[in-house]
């Protein structure tokens, strides 16, 4: 009986979990469906607002270009205006100048108000790049000797890659006349039948176009940024100049490396009247000095012929 009874307890046990699994089961594959759904709808979702981003984008690219362009013809209006109107209505396009301001960050307008574009332009109108194609199984004499000048030289440039029918080499030159200077001597060494299949060409007047002359005043706006921020810490007085600006100035003694970080240089202002490879002042008054006892020699030595 006892045997009878565990086995049918036994049953009932097993229907109810075979059960209730089975029941959980059917929720976790409903909830499985409705999160399936969801994701989904939210992936569409993310793809249409992906569309539309790109579109404001594109839009607001446009706007951007209309107002800058609308920023310098409005510039341009203003100071043609301030150039040709009388004395009298000044007061007035002063005026309007401070109702309708030009809306642009202070770094922004600095580097526009330096002609930041035209003095890069002006920069890089003489910055050549020269490009030289050399057929792909000849010209190794040629390829061996301008690589040879060019390391010779200290010239930066991209060394042609052994993929392709053709090999490309890449340099650049301050100038025009340098370029056509450097192939002179480069390849005029060779006879004419060795430079079968090389070509090249010269490129030359970089420009800066209206188009980026937003990111060229922008850039210059974060350093400006970071320069005004370096003054502000900046407890020495006198001048700070960085790395790149200290290579280029002149060897000159009184720079002396700022405490703060090792790209700065700073010169005190006693310093800036100072000379390159002038003298000290000892030795400017020991000159002196001796000039009239050489003079009184003199005077000594002819009043002796005299007597």
């Amino acid at each position: 009986m006892w045997l009878g009874l565990s086995a049918v307890a036994s049953a009932l046990i097993f229907a109810l979990v075979k059960f209730f699994t089975t029941l959980h089961i059917r929720r976790l594959r409903e909830r499985h469906m409705r999160q399936v759904h969801d994701i989904k709808r939210e992936r569409s979702r993310e793809n249409a607002l992906d569309g539309k981003l790109q579109v404001e984008t594109a839009r607001r690219g446009a706007v951007e270009k209309k107002l800058a362009t609308t920023r310098r013809f409005k510039d341009d209006l203003f100071s043609r205006l301030r150039h040709e109107l009388p004395e009298a209505m000044q007061a007035e396009l002063r005026s309007c100048i401070d109702r309708h301001p030009i809306p642009e960050p202070s770094g922004v307008r600095v580097a526009h108000e330096l002609g930041l574009t035209e003095r890069i332009n002006q920069a890089l109108g003489q910055l050549s790049i020269l490009v030289i194609e050399l057929p792909a199984e000849q010209a190794d004499d040629v390829l061996d000797s301008i690589l040879a000048a060019l390391q010779e030289s200290e010239g930066k440039f991209s060394a042609p890659t052994e993929d392709g029918e053709s090999r490309l080499l890449t340099t650049a030159f301050d100038c025009p006349d340098d370029a056509i200077q450097f192939v002179r001597q480069t390849l005029t060494s060779h006879e004419e039948s060795s430079l079968s299949g090389v070509r090249g060409m010269l490129l030359a007047g970089l420009n800066v176009t209206e188009f980026d002359q937003d990111s060229v005043n922008k850039l210059f706006a974060r350093t400006l940024h970071g320069a005004r921020a370096i003054l502000d810490s900046a407890p020495e007085e006198g001048l700070l100049v960085d790395g790149s600006a200290y290579e280029q100035a002149a060897d000159r003694a009184g720079f002396e490396l700022h405490s703060q970080t090792e790209n700065l240089r700073h010169l005190p202002w006693e310093q800036l009247n100072v000379e390159d490879g002038a003298e000290p002042e000892g030795d400017e008054s020991d000159q002196t000095t001796q000039a009239p006892t050489e003079e009184n020699t003199d005077a000594d030595t002819a009043a002796e012929a005299e007597k």
